[in-house]
């Protein structure tokens, strides 16, 4: 059987700065990862998949609760409301479907801030790239991991 994945409740004081600091664009701290894909997966496994990584990963279902009468760091909590949709989004690939395309839709998403009241993540698949490929943008807060412990 394999350990379970486990982690703090609290924020670290570095994760708390990287979250606090967010709140500018400019200093917004996540790691985005493009992934492109020799092929078209069927939605229906994404889904499944991406289900069962925000299962075994617990934090992709945890939003972070400040603390307002308390200097503790921000807390972890489980996000009742988690909807794995809002995380998980398919897009066409504008143009020809180039590599170029696949980073127009990156680098937007990439920028954007998150919705500070949901997890701290965000899958774009896109579609209709050339040769039949597809790609995963993958966006994550540093909170979550840093770009070393993402790969």
């Amino acid at each position: 059987m394999a350990e379970e994945i486990r982690f703090e409740h609290r924020m670290s004081d570095t994760d708390a700065l990287l979250w606090n600091v967010e709140k500018d664009p400019s200093l917004r701290s996540t790691v985005t990862t493009v992934l492109v894909l020799d092929r078209v997966l069927p939605r229906d496994v994404l889904v499944r998949r991406f289900e069962r990584v925000s299962r075994v990963v617990p934090r992709l279902r945890q939003r972070v609760r400040a603390n307002p009468l308390s200097v503790a760091p921000p807390r972890w909590e489980v996000d009742p409301h988690f909807d794995l949709h809002f995380h998980l989004w398919w897009v066409k690939a504008p143009g020809k479907g180039t590599l170029r395309d696949v980073m127009s839709i990156a680098e937007p998403v990439a920028m954007s801030g998150f919705d500070r009241a949901r997890p701290l993540w965000r899958a774009v698949v896109v579609e209709g790239l050339a040769d039949r490929q597809s790609a995963i943008v993958l966006k994550l807060h540093h909170a979550i991991t840093d770009g070393v412990g993402g790969m």
